[in-house]
């Protein structure tokens, strides 16, 4: 009982948050970067020049937002839509060599901060709205490949409020790669752990777990549409 009303308190929060963000006027959290960087790395590898440009010009964009947070929040969501079309374009052009897994699991490992997010289908119908907003508190998800394991926590300055862990798997698709995960136990305030189920007995190919199809995954960004519906941005930390 405990568990189930912590998890729905973490959905109830991140819900309010968005809302809260719909209204907010971000500031910018980082330093402008330079515009170069590796290239954007998605679940594909045969492109034309044309896509590879025209994705390019989204990237420049969502690196400036994750960067100032002053990109308009139309022109965000704009960049980010354009550019999944461009990779899911580019991933049915991908030959059967190529390896979209070894490309997102050498980029995946880090800490990424939530910037932008559309929230889940059904929070867009709630708050009416499809535009997105970005996030007004510190959101971080970590993944650590070698192990498997995913982190989700909130934040309130450096203190983790409510931290989520469990393992995930990466699976290759047409669509994408596709991060499915679950977590098996929850942290509060950094000092209370709450296990929530067997890690061992976590059974990740059942269809109902929920999951990210993952699209852009580089240096400093990644994007990703979730199983609800939403998509988002994340720049690394």
């Amino acid at each position: 009982m405990l568990c189930s009303t912590l998890i729905l308190f973490h959905h109830l929060l991140l819900l309010f948050l968005i809302h809260l963000s719909l209204s907010f006027t971000p500031l910018p959290l980082f330093p402008p970067q330079p515009t170069t960087s590796r290239h954007a790395i998605h679940c594909g590898a045969t492109s034309s020049s044309e896509e590879q440009d025209l994705l390019k010009i989204d990237l420049e964009k969502l690196y400036e937002a994750a960067d100032t947070r002053k990109v308009e929040k139309q022109d965000v969501l704009n960049s980010l839509l354009s550019s999944e079309k461009l990779v899911k374009k580019m991933n049915k052009k991908s030959p059967p060599s190529t390896s979209p897994l070894s490309s997102l699991t050498s980029n995946l490992t880090g800490e990424w901060r939530l910037i932008f997010t559309t929230g889940e289908t059904s929070t867009q119908n709630i708050l009416r709205t499809t535009s997105g907003s970005y996030f007004p508190i510190k959101a971080v998800q970590s993944f650590d490949v070698p192990t498997l394991t995913i982190k989700n926590a909130i934040y309130a300055g450096s203190l983790p409020l409510i931290k989520f862990q469990g393992p995930f798997i990466i699976k290759e698709s047409k669509a994408g790669c596709k991060v499915v995960f679950d977590f098996t136990s929850i942290r509060l305030f950094d000092v209370i752990t709450i296990p929530l189920s067997n890690e061992d007995g976590v059974d990740l190919s059942d269809k109902g777990k929920p999951f990210f199809t993952w699209l852009v995954c580089d240096d400093r960004i990644s994007t990703a549409r979730g199983k609800g519906g939403g998509i988002a941005l994340w720049r690394r930390i």
